[in-house]
């Protein structure tokens, strides 16, 4: 009976320890190194900012498909590729110019770069004159000019390099916006006030485009469960006319870099009990687009889903936030008390904001339970030093902490998931090698008490 016993155990064991090697031998681990060497890509000059409606925009997009492919995601429904039209601003090439006329002359002529720069706010009006007789608003730090009811703002930076470049935001009340230094501030004041025109050409046109969200799923086991979505948007603002290139590596590169990486991991798992949906989402830079078009369509088809949204992953030595909707203070969620928990139990610094500002309102707005987890610095948003050597893997780390615990605990039948551990892996091994040594003892010592008895 003890024989049938031990034998019965070992092979257990090495059941237990065959088990672990095969799932382990599948599972691919999450790799912040790889995460970084993607936000190198994604935010490399080849994609030129990545601006919404553009080329290169497109070509980030069907990459994005090709890797949902590789990992063998489905499409939510019949395409990987979910449309919807935004209205873009495009380049017509021609020179970008601030002008001071008297009747038809120039007498003065001010340089792109080092007196102004173009914004891209918006662009309803590239090609305008403003004289005296339109109504010149003065702030401490800006002017502006109605004409007719459109009101155009030019705001002073102190950048010497103009480096900012803002969202564009089509349904915007301005119909511009420039950036001016004080002398130019002072100069188109004077310039007015005497009797000039101030002449304004803008290099672009508004076009309406389909672009693409990119949405792929690991199926779950049921049916029945509201599955886990897990977003980031892959755009950005572009290249401006003084060809500058906005990388946009903090923003957004990070977060789909992060989200892919996730994909990759979670695909090498065993089947959740729920889906997992991952959308790489469009027209976040042009107010949240991609997130409304998204989080509409399937707002009943997918009740009662856990939105997490990646914006900005991997600033060093920076706190987490944890973003929810401005006015979701009061409203509780399930979603950002257990990944407050899971912070706290592992030391893991935390921040709480209530703002609209990433991709969480829209789904918020359509009754998902969502928050962005995002590091928060803003110090080189939108400018062109938002750089992938400024990315941190420890700081990719840290939030992979985070969400691994949240997505196996909401996702997956934790029972199971224990022979990916590699502490299992460890005992099951020791455990085995333990008791097939053990045997071999045994087996040595009878053979030697038989060869004793048969020599007496």
């Amino acid at each position: 009976m003890k024989k049938l016993v031990y034998i019965l155990i070992t092979l257990l064991s090495l059941a237990g320890l065959i088990t672990c090697l095969i799932l382990k031998g599948s599972y691919y681990d999450f790799n912040p190194s790889n995460v970084k060497n993607n936000i190198e890509y994604l935010s490399s000059t080849d994609f030129k900012g990545r601006l919404t409606g553009s080329d290169e925009n497109y070509m980030v997009g069907s990459n994005i498909e090709s890797t949902f492919k590789e990992y063998n995601l489905k499409p939510l429904g019949k395409d990987f590729k979910e449309g919807f039209n935004v209205m873009t601003p495009t380049s017509t090439n021609a020179n970008c110019s601030l002008k001071i006329l008297e009747d038809k002359t120039t007498i003065k002529e001010f340089t792109l770069g080092e007196d102004f720069k173009e914004d891209m706010l918006n662009f309803k009006d590239t090609s305008i004159q403003f004289t005296n007789e339109d109504k010149i608003n003065i702030y401490q730090k800006s002017l502006s000019i109605t004409k007719g009811d459109i009101e155009y703002l030019f705001y002073v930076t102190y950048d010497k390099e103009f480096s900012f470049r803002s969202s564009f935001i089509n349904d915007s009340e301005i119909g511009f916006a420039m950036q001016i230094n004080t002398s130019t501030f002072n100069e188109i004041l004077d310039s007015l006030r005497s009797g000039y025109t101030l002449d304004v050409q803008l290099p672009y046109k508004v076009q309406q485009k389909e672009v693409f969200n990119i949405v792929g799923k690991i199926d779950g086991t049921s049916k029945n469960l509201p599955p886990l979505i897990i977003t980031s948007h892959y755009d950005h603002v572009g290249a401006d006319t003084l060809n500058s290139v906005y990388y946009g590596a903090l923003d957004n590169a990070s977060g789909t870099a992060f989200m892919l990486e996730l994909a990759r991991s979670f695909s090498t798992l065993k089947m959740p009990k729920r889906d997992i949906i991952f959308v790489a989402l469009n027209g976040e830079e042009f107010g949240l687009l991609g997130s409304k078009a998204f989080s509409n369509k399937y707002k009943d088809e997918l009740k009662g889903a856990e939105v997490i949204n990646f914006d900005m992953i991997g600033v060093k030595d920076c706190p987490i936030t944890l973003m929810e909707g401005a006015n979701s203070k009061d409203n509780g969620s399930n979603l950002l008390q257990d990944l407050e928990i899971i912070c706290d139990q592992k030391n893991i610094k935390k921040l709480v904001t209530y703002q609209d500002s990433s991709d969480h309102a829209s789904f918020i707005n359509d009754g998902f339970d969502s928050l962005t987890i995002s590091h928060a610095d803003v110090s080189n948003i939108h400018t062109p030093r938002d750089t992938p050597e400024k990315i941190s893997t420890e700081a990719i780390s840290s939030v992979y902490d985070v969400v691994e615990s949240k997505i196996l605990d909401y996702a997956y039948e934790n029972n199971f998931l224990i022979f990916y551990n590699s502490k299992t892996l460890i005992f099951f091994s020791l455990s085995t090698f333990t008791l097939i040594g053990f045997g071999i003892i045994q087996l040595n010592k009878l053979k030697k008490f038989n060869e004793n008895n048969a020599n007496i």
